[in-house]
C-alpha cells in the first residue's frame, strides 16, 4: 500500500515537473550598466526581485538572466552607496529576448570608491594565500586582509605602514635603514614567512607597495600549507592583476624631507580581445631623510599577462623587478645598554656607505576548471637577489663598545663591514581542490605538492689588510657629534677573502580537509610532510681557490592540523584549533654544526561575530605557542654572520580584539588591541622567565574614514583620523647564565596619530595626509646596535588621475 502510494506521489510531481518547465520559457533578459561618463560598470548588483535572483555585472559590464516565466518583473540595479535603479518589463508567451541598459549617475572614479568603501568586513573576505575558499568565519584561524582602498586612503609608503590596520602585527626592528623586520605574536616574518602572491620574496629588500591589491595575514602555526614557517604567522602580498577593461592611474606623490615618487598603472584588454588582458604598474621613487646624509632610490616595475585559453582555462604571467639603493644607518647607538640621547637627525655612519639591492622575480601561474567543483593550478616561478653592502659597522659590534667612562663618553672606534650576497630562489607547486559529499557531510578538500631550491653564495671581505696591525679600525668618532677626533671619508680598497654557497631543497606533500557535519558544526584537519636538505658552506679561499667543504643534513617532519567550529547562530562562531610547525634552521653554531629545526605546537581559541545587520565583525582570540629549539642571535655578529645558538624552549602567549565595520552611513572603522607575553621557559643558556627581545607586550590601533554620500553636495570629500600604540618592549643582550653582564634595554612605548583628507572631482583625486602629529620619539632596535629613531612628524600629498 505504502509503496503504491509513493509511486502514485512520484507520477504527480512528475506531471507537474513537466507542466512547470514547459511554460518555462527560453527567454533571455541582458544589457549593460555603464557609468555616467561612458564606462562599464563592473561588480554592480542586478536583482530579479520576482524571483529573488541576483548576480553581479561583469567586468565589462554586462548582465543576463535565462528561463523566466510569463509575466511582470522588475530589474533592480543596486550597490552600497549607489543610487538604486528600477526598470519593469514584460515576458509574453511569444517573447524570446529584451535587452535593457542602465546609465548609472556616478562615474567611473566615483564608482570605483563606492565599491571599494562597501569591501566586505574581515569575516568574509577570504585569503588567497589560504588556498582553500574557505570563509574566515568558518575558519578555526585568525585573518586578516588590508585592501587597496586602504592603502589609497592612508598614502602607505612602506608596509611597517600598512600593519599598523592590523592588530598584533608590529615592526620589530629595522636593521640599517634598508629593510623592515614585521614581527606577529613574539615571532618574526622572516623570508620564510614572507610572500608575494603566495611564493616566497627574500623581505632584506623592502617590497614596493604603490603595485599592491592587497596585504593579507593568517596568523599563527602555516606549516601545513608552507612546510618550513615561523611560527607568528604569514604575511602575503597580492599586486594588482590584468583586467578586461581599459583604463588606469597616473599620480605623483610628495612630502617631507624631499620625498618624490610618480607611479603609473595601466591596464586593458589587448586589441579588445576577450582572451588577452595586460597591467602594467611602475613607479619611482627619490627620497631624502629626517636623519642626515640619508638619502634613497627606488625604481619598481611589474608587468603582467592574463590568457583566456577557453572557458575553463587561464595563465596569468607576471614578473616583478625592484631596485633600491640607499645609504647605511644603523642609528643612534646606546651605551653599556641605554639609549644615547643623541639627536634625532645625527647620522654615524659614513657619508659614502650604501647597501644596494635588487629583485628580480617571473610567475606563472595555469589554473584550469575540471568541473564546476574541481579545480587544478600550478605555480612555478623563478627569483634572483643581488645585494651589496658596505660602510662602518654597527655601533657595539666586533668588540667596539661605545665608551662609557666618564673621560671618553661616547667614543666610538668605527670598523668597517661589507657583504655580498647573490640569492637564487625557484619554486613549484601543483595544488588540488574540490567539493564533494559523502552522505549528509559535505568535504571541501585540498590536496597538493610543493618544492623549492634555494641557492646563496656570500663573499666575506678581507676588513684588516689596509692597516699594518691588522684590526678592523676605520676611524674613531663621538655619537654625540664633538669633533675632537679627525674624521676618514675616503672608501678603502677591501678586496674578497672567501665566498661560501649554501644550497637548501624543500619538497612538501599535503592534504586538507574542510568538513562541514552541519551547518553548526565543521572541521578542519590535514597533515603535511617536509622533507629539507641542506648542504652547509662550500667555502672557497680567493688566495688559492681551495674548497673547505662542510656536511650536508636531511630533517623530516609531519605537521598535523586540527580545528573545530561551533556555530550556535549564522552571526557567531566559537572555534579552537591545534597547530604543528617545523622551522628549519639552516644557521651553524660556533663549531661549524647546522642547529636541529625547531618544532612549534601552537593552541588557538577564539570567537567571531557579525553584528548589527552584519555591519561590524567583532574577532576574539587567545593562543599558546610553545617553541622547542628557539634560535637566537650570538652577540657582537657584523652584518652577514649566520652563526646562532640554540636557545632552549620558549613559550608566547596572548589575546587578540579586531573590531572591522562595513561602510555605515559614510563611516568606516577599523579597531584593535593585542596583548603577547614571550619567554624563555627552559634553557641551559638563559634565565627561565626572562623576556625575548624586540615583542612589545601591548599593541593597539584605531582608524576611521568617513566618505560623504555621492548624494551630497560635498560628493567627493572624505577624511580619517589614526592611532597606532606599540608598548615598552626590550633589547639589548638577553640575559645568560654564562655573562651576568649582558643585559636587557628598554625601548619606551609610543602613540602615533594621524590625519588624512582626500576630495576626488571626477577623475582627479587629492590627498594629503599628516604622520605623528604629536612628533613622539621612540625606536626600532636590534639588540644594541641598531637603534634607528621613529620618523617626526611629516607630511604626504598626492594627487592622481584616473583614465
Amino acid at each position: 500500500m505504502i509503496n503504491k502510494l509513493h509511486k502514485k506521489i512520484i507520477v504527480l510531481f512528475s506531471c507537474l515537473f513537466i507542466i512547470i518547465t514547459a511554460q518555462a520559457q527560453n527567454f533571455l533578459i541582458k544589457g549593460i550598466v555603464t557609468t555616467s561618463d561612458g564606462k562599464p560598470a563592473a561588480r554592480v548588483n542586478i536583482q530579479l526581485t520576482e524571483t529573488n535572483q541576483t548576480i553581479i555585472t561583469a567586468a565589462d559590464g554586462s548582465y543576463q538572466f535565462t528561463k523566466l516565466y510569463p509575466g511582470k518583473y522588475n530589474l533592480v540595479v543596486s550597490y552600497t552607496g549607489l543610487a538604486t535603479q528600477v526598470k519593469h518589463f514584460t515576458v509574453t508567451k511569444e517573447s524570446t529576448e529584451q535587452t535593457i541598459d542602465f546609465v548609472l549617475l556616478e562615474n567611473y572614479t566615483e564608482l570605483a570608491e563606492i565599491i571599494i568603501g562597501a569591501a566586505k568586513t574581515k569575516l568574509d573576505r577570504i585569503a588567497t594565500i589560504g588556498k582553500l575558499p574557505i570563509k574566515p568565519m568558518d575558519l578555526p584561524q585568525a585573518t586578516a586582509v588590508i585592501e587597496r582602498q586602504v592603502i589609497e586612503r592612508q598614502q602607505v609608503q612602506t608596509l611597517g605602514d600598512a600593519v599598523q590596520n592590523l592588530n598584533g602585527v608590529y615592526v620589530m626592528g629595522n636593521t640599517g635603514g634598508y629593510q623592515e623586520e614585521l614581527g606577529s605574536r613574539g615571532f618574526a616574518f622572516n623570508s620564510n614567512n614572507t610572500f608575494k602572491n603566495g611564493v616566497r620574496f627574500n623581505n632584506s629588500i623592502m617590497p614596493e607597495v604603490s603595485g599592491l591589491e592587497s596585504i593579507e595575514v593568517l596568523k599563527g602555526g602555516n606549516a601545513i600549507l608552507f612546510g618550513t614557517v615561523g611560527a607568528g604567522g604569514v604575511l602575503n602580498i597580492v599586486t594588482k592583476k590584468p583586467l578586461f577593461v581599459n583604463g588606469g592611474s597616473v599620480s605623483f606623490q610628495t612630502g617631507s624631507y624631499d620625498y618624490y615618487k610618480p607611479a603609473i598603472d595601466i591596464y586593458g584588454a589587448i586589441s579588445n580581445s576577450k582572451h588577452f588582458a595586460y597591467r602594467i604598474n611602475s613607479s619611482f621613487t627619490k627620497a631624502g631623510s629626517f636623519r642626515d646624509n640619508v638619502k634613497s632610490q627606488r625604481y619598481y616595475v611589474n608587468p603582467s599577462l592574463l590568457i583566456k585559453m577557453g572557458a575553463k582555462t587561464e595563465v596569468l604571467l607576471e614578473a616583478d623587478y625592484t631596485q633600491d639603493n640607499r645609504n647605511l644607518d644603523f642609528g643612534t647607538g646606546a651605551i653599556y645598554y641605554k639609549l644615547a640621547n643623541t639627536p634625532r637627525y645625527l647620522y654615524l655612519n659614513l657619508p659614502w656607505s650604501y647597501n644596494n639591492s635588487e629583485q628580480i622575480a617571473a610567475t606563472s601561474t595555469i589554473t584550469h576548471n575540471l568541473t564546476d567543483k574541481w579545480q587544478i593550478k600550478s605555480v612555478y616561478s623563478t627569483r634572483k637577489y643581488n645585494n651589496d653592502l658596505f660602510g662602518a659597522a654597527r655601533p657595539n659590534t666586533n668588540s667596539q663598545f661605545i665608551d662609557s667612562s666618564a673621560a671618553n663618553y661616547g667614543r666610538w672606534i668605527r670598523g668597517l663591514v661589507k657583504n655580498k650576497n647573490i640569492e637564487r630562489y625557484n619554486f613549484a607547486s601543483v595544488d588540488v581542490t574540490g567539493k564533494f559529499i559523502t552522505g549528509k557531510i559535505q568535504h571541501t578538500l585540498l590536496a597538493g605538492i610543493d618544492a623549492d631550491i634555494t641557492k646563496t653564495t656570500a663573499y666575506n671581505f678581507d676588513l684588516t689588510q689596509y692597516r699594518t696591525d691588522k684590526k678592523n679600525i676605520y676611524d674613531t668618532v663621538n655619537i654625540f657629534g664633538t669633533k675632537q677626533y679627525t674624521q676618514r671619508n675616503d672608501v678603502p680598497n677591501v678586496p674578497w677573502l672567501l665566498y661560501t654557497n649554501t644550497t637548501m631543497r624543500r619538497l612538501g606533500i599535503y592534504v586538507q580537509d574542510f568538513v562541514e557535519v552541519s551547518p553548526k558544526i565543521k572541521m578542519l584537519g590535514g597533515i603535511r610532510y617536509s622533507v629539507s636538505k641542506t648542504e652547509t658552506p662550500d667555502s672557497i679561499y680567493a688566495s688559492n681557490n681551495n674548497k673547505l667543504h662542510n656536511e650536508k643534513r636531511t630533517n623530516d617532519a609531519f605537521s598535523p592540523r586540527l580545528g573545530f567550529v561551533y556555530q550556535p547562530s549564522k552571526n557567531i562562531s566559537l572555534f579552537t584549533s591545534y597547530t604543528n610547525t617545523y622551522e628549519l634552521n639552516t644557521a651553524i653554531d660556533t663549531f661549524g654544526r647546522v642547529l636541529p629545526p625547531s618544532i612549534i605546537d601552537q593552541f588557538e581559541m577564539g570567537v567571531k561575530t557579525m553584528l548589527l545587520n552584519n555591519s561590524i565583525s567583532v574577532n576574539v582570540i587567545a593562543y599558546v605557542i610553545n617553541n622547542n629549539n628557539a634560535v637566537q642571535s650570538y652577540p657582537n655578529l657584523s652584518p652577514g654572520d649566520s652563526r646562532r645558538e640554540n636557545g632552549g624552549q620558549t613559550q608566547s602567549k596572548g589575546a587578540e580584539l579586531d573590531i572591522v565595520t562595513k561602510n555605515i552611513h559614510g563611516f568606516n572603522i577599523n579597531a584593535g588591541y593585542s596583548y603577547n607575553d614571550i619567554r624563555y621557559k627552559k634553557s641551559t643558556l638563559y634565565v627561565p622567565g626572562s623576556r625575548i627581545l624586540y615583542t612589545p607586550n601591548h599593541t593597539a590601533n584605531a582608524h576611521i574614514y568617513y566618505v560623504v554620500k555621492p548624494s551630497n553636495k560635498l560628493n567627493g570629500l572624505g577624511g580619517g583620523i589614526g592611532l597606532y600604540y606599540v608598548g615598552e618592549r626590550v633589547a639589548g643582550r638577553s640575559t645568560t647564565k654564562a655573562n651576568p653582564g649582558y643585559a636587557l634595554m628598554p625601548v619606551p612605548d609610543y602613540f602615533l596619530f594621524e590625519a588624512s583628507i582626500g576630495y576626488t572631482y571626477r577623475d582627479v583625486r587629492f590627498r594629503f595626509k599628516v604622520n605623528n602629529i604629536f612628533n613622539q620619539l621612540s625606536y626600532n632596535v636590534h639588540d644594541d646596535n641598531s637603534i634607528n629613531p621613529i620618523a617626526p612628524r611629516q607630511f604626504t600629498a598626492t594627487v592622481s588621475y584616473k583614465f
